[in-house]
């Protein structure tokens, strides 16, 4: 078996581990900004129906909801029509799964970064695990 190593200094280091290690930091602070954009996106989508009924004295409700819908647009990229002032289902949906897909990619990711850094240490567990047959004298 042939193992890549890259010498830092006096030290080997395992190629596949390395990349490991960097996807695994990499996957785990963008994971953390793709479960912020879900929230957000979440939080937007929700507090919108209060938005736009909260009544401002003084401020007309047309301006209210043009701020309510800019505010929204902001956040989620979700454009409303001009004659429409709420979400359907359809909307909420599908301006939500993005955030949601981006988080799930990035655990997948994680993922592959801890089977890379963990390379090593998987060969060394199959190859205890399974048994090895030894040929007797006749091939048997």
């Amino acid at each position: 078996m042939v193992r890549s190593y890259y010498f830092f200094g006096r030290n080997r280091i395992f190629l596949p581990k390395l990349a490991g290690a960097f996807l695994l930091i990499a996957a785990l602070f963008m994971f953390i900004v793709a479960s912020g954009k879900m929230f957000d996106t979440w939080d937007a989508l929700k507090k919108y129906p209060d938005c736009i009924g909260q009544k401002d004295i003084s401020i007309d409700s047309f301006t209210q909801m043009q701020y309510c819908k800019q505010s929204l647009a902001d956040v989620t990229g979700l454009h409303l029509a001009h004659d429409s002032a709420k979400i359907s289902t359809r909307q909420f949906v599908v301006t939500l799964l993005p955030p949601v897909a981006e988080l799930l990619f990035w655990a997948t990711v994680f993922v592959i970064g801890l089977i890379f850094y963990q390379t090593g240490i998987v060969k060394q567990a199959v190859r205890q695990a399974l048994p090895v047959k030894h040929k007797g004298k006749h091939g048997k």
